[in-house]
């Protein structure tokens, strides 16, 4: 069953975004500058895990917290470090697993795969039944 998820990864052109919210940024004349260790062993963590598997179409975008506060908040990011995939909170205000966050992105890369079907499941689809 992996061997059929990682043949059908390859041939994906959209990509899974992974995104962080840092305990950092400014806004209006407010200032984080203090440095918070988890969010530095979230990042890492997320970065281990792609460099573990260099052929998923993943990408990781690191941000502020504080400057991108509103974006955050929108989506349920209330206490950083935050971590989405794609769409979906992962993690918030503590360190993820390794295991939670594999699992997310497989859960966002499948739901990827099943909404840009192929040519020929379309055409089938559409298909009358085979005559008996």
């Amino acid at each position: 069953m992996r061997r059929e998820r990682v043949t059908s990864l390859e041939s994906m052109n959209h990509k899974v975004k992974i995104t962080v919210y840092r305990w950092a940024g400014q806004k209006w004349f407010f200032r984080i500058s203090g440095e918070c260790v988890e969010c530095d062993l979230v990042v890492g963590q997320v970065r281990r895990l792609l460099s573990a598997h260099p052929d998923w179409p993943v990408e990781l975008e690191v941000k502020p917290w504080l400057t991108h506060l509103w974006e955050a908040l929108r989506h349920g990011g209330w206490h950083p470090p935050v971590v989405f995939v794609g769409e979906r909170l992962v993690r918030q205000g503590t360190i993820a697993t390794r295991a939670e966050l594999e699992a997310a992105v497989w859960q966002a890369l499948e739901a990827d795969i099943e909404i840009q079907p192929g040519l020929w499941s379309r055409i089938a689809k559409r298909l009358p039944p085979a005559p008996s």
